[in-house]
């Protein structure tokens, strides 16, 4: 794993964080072969509270213990409720999201990004949004919640604390009418799976 001062002198890391929240950012940083500087989280603890690290932290090692997966976790310093995972095993969410729900609802949302990582590692999906933008399809991201579901209930979880998540995301004031039929569908299909 190549470390984020192995990828960037220290003289330019406020540049870096200037990109942090972009797409492009980690398109750039897949190209010239470096994971997300996510990996000793300097950037994270220099930018954020770190108390929405550390829960974040813990909801990863709490799903993770029972997905056991190569994954790490990110907290992204936006405002709006999201979260993706990249094929690498980082697990990213948005401090505006891990502010607005509960410690269950932020193991939730993990669980459901590791649902896309095992997805991958089987070879049936990429790392997608957690239905914020939409990008996936409606199948793959019942595929990640059905799996995230399963490492929720062997946490002792139920999938009421993804269901609440995703009407954290729903319900937020940007998020557009399209995105928010997906995610009706999505909180509808795993009511019925309870």
């Amino acid at each position: 794993m190549i470390r984020h001062t192995a990828c960037f002198a220290n003289d330019v890391q406020s540049l870096v964080r200037v990109f942090w929240t972009t797409s492009a950012f980690y398109a750039l940083m897949a190209l010239i072969g470096c994971s997300a500087p996510v990996s000793d989280q300097t950037m994270v603890r220099d930018t954020l509270p770190n108390l929405d690290y550390n829960r974040a932290v813990a909801a990863l090692n709490r799903v993770n213990s029972i997905a056991k997966l190569p994954a790490r976790i990110a907290v992204d310093p936006t405002d709006r409720p999201a979260a993706w995972s990249w094929a690498d095993g980082t697990v990213c969410v948005s401090r505006g999201f891990v502010d607005r729900i509960s410690d269950d609802e932020l193991t939730a949302v993990v669980a459901h990004e590791l649902g896309h990582l095992c997805m991958a590692r089987d070879g049936a999906s990429t790392g997608v949004r957690f239905g914020f933008r939409g990008d996936g399809s409606a199948s793959v991201e019942h595929q990640a919640d059905e799996v995230g579901v399963r490492l929720l209930k062997a946490c002792g979880l139920s999938s009421d604390s993804l269901i609440r998540a995703l009407l954290v995301v729903r319900d937020y004031s940007q998020t557009t009418p399209t995105v928010k039929s997906a995610l009706d569908l999505r909180i509808n299909l795993l009511c019925e799976d309870d």
